[in-house]
């Protein structure tokens, strides 16, 4: 079962209420939980608001598998983190700096970012938890 799943899981059980972020990580077992919440928020299927690094679900609909994300393929995630050096676009560090990279857009999709065709004006190589962080 996936973070997604899980996540869903959890909060149709304990129903719409203030959930902490620690419960929630926790609940993903992944480290990049976030993401999977904000996927859900996405395709719809939860509606919150954050609050101090809490989340305010209000709304719970039907579970769907499918997410209207396609992911990059491992390809392309090459491509851009070599187009960008294997260091972050924001601070400047790299894997000798013990930091974990990924791709992640330029601007988030919460925030107006564009999911493209074109990569490599809407996304860059970031350091997780700089990136983990939009809401």
């Amino acid at each position: 079962m996936g973070a997604r799943q899980k996540l869903y899981d959890h909060i149709k059980l304990n129903g719409p209420k203030l959930y902490c972020g620690e419960e929630l990580r926790a609940m993903g077992e992944i480290s990049d939980w976030a993401r999977a919440l904000r996927q859900l928020r996405q395709d719809e299927v939860i509606v919150y608001e954050v609050v101090n690094n809490n989340y305010h679900v209000t709304t719970i609909n039907r579970y769907s598998a499918t997410t209207s994300r396609a992911g990059l393929s491992s390809k392309d995630k090459y491509r851009i983190r070599n187009r960008d050096g294997h260091r972050c676009q924001s601070c400047g560090r790299g894997v000798n700096d013990h930091v974990k990279l990924h791709v992640d857009h330029k601007v988030p999709l919460e925030c107006g970012g564009d999911h493209s065709d074109d990569l490599d004006s809407a996304t860059m190589t970031m350091v997780f938890q700089q990136s983990s962080g939009y809401q």
